[in-house]
């Protein structure tokens, strides 16, 4: 399944772009290191983008892109099991109830606007639904079909455990202590915290920050727009669409994990 999926990622891509991956995919091991490359690696939908770009605020690096060399300090983010070519792996987490909803929104957005996706062939999105409603039927076929990601949450919790040296974070942790969290991710680059540049990387990309430059929109934590990719930008947003069958099902599904992860109920 991963290699049709990648091979199929592989096959969209112009030919220019598929170059410099494969150049790149061959640097990464071999030089990676040297160039203080990292990866920020998740399970889709949670909060790579907002971690990754802290990460590059504060290391003053160029944001990556798949048409070009990677250079020094490059922060690359992605949806991956485990692999030992990665380097410097800061590995993600988020509360799976807050994944799930999360992909629901971002989903519903790209079905609603005609974008062919593998969830569809078990799913059916509609303008019609309330959300609260079509949740629990979305989150079933998630949880019991091989969609997008080619991976499930619980395959990449379980490939990335066995891994020696990494750095964990989560999604809630940066909600919580964003300069403690990133000053973690920084220190396991072998590279000594300033607290200035941190507080900066913190400010800069702040929900309202990047809004403000992406959306030309002032528009603070937590208030919604089912619409965008920063969709709202709060945790616990779970308990405002899962009802007692979703709250079973996910627990039936990940309970283990999620307690292994110390997310609570």
């Amino acid at each position: 399944m991963q290699i049709t999926s990648t091979l199929q990622r592989l096959r969209s891509q112009p030919i220019r772009q598929r170059y410099y991956q494969a150049v790149n995919a061959m640097l990464v091991p071999v030089a990676g290191r040297a160039l203080g490359i990292s990866h920020v690696v998740e399970y889709p939908k949670c909060g790579g983008s907002w971690v990754r770009r802290m990460l590059e605020t504060y290391l003053h690096a160029a944001p990556y892109h798949h048409d070009r060399y990677i250079s020094r300090n490059t922060v690359i983010q992605l949806h991956r099991l485990y692999s030992s070519r990665l380097c410097n792996p800061i590995v993600l987490y988020r509360d799976p109830r807050d994944v799930f909803v999360s992909y629901y929104f971002y989903e519903r957005n790209q079905a609603l606007r005609g974008t062919h996706l593998a969830i569809t062939g078990h799913f059916d999105f509609s303008e019609q639904d309330s959300v609260r409603g079509a949740f629990g039927r979305y989150l079933r076929a998630k949880l019991s079909a091989q969609t997008d990601p080619y991976f499930s949450y619980r395959e990449f919790h379980e490939s990335w455990s066995h891994c020696a040296r990494k750095c964990v974070v989560t999604y809630e942790g940066f909600h919580r202590d964003a300069v403690g969290e990133l000053g973690s991710a920084v220190e396991f680059l072998g590279l000594r915290p300033d607290p200035e540049r941190i507080d900066h990387a913190v400010a800069y990309n702040t929900f309202e920050q990047v809004t403000r430059r992406k959306y030309g929109e002032d528009r603070g934590k937590g208030v919604e727009d089912n619409s965008k990719f920063q969709r709202k930008g709060v945790t616990g947003d779970w308990v405002n669409y899962f009802d007692d069958e979703s709250s079973a099902l996910i627990e039936r599904e990940l309970g283990d994990m999620m307690k292994a992860l110390g997310y609570q109920w």
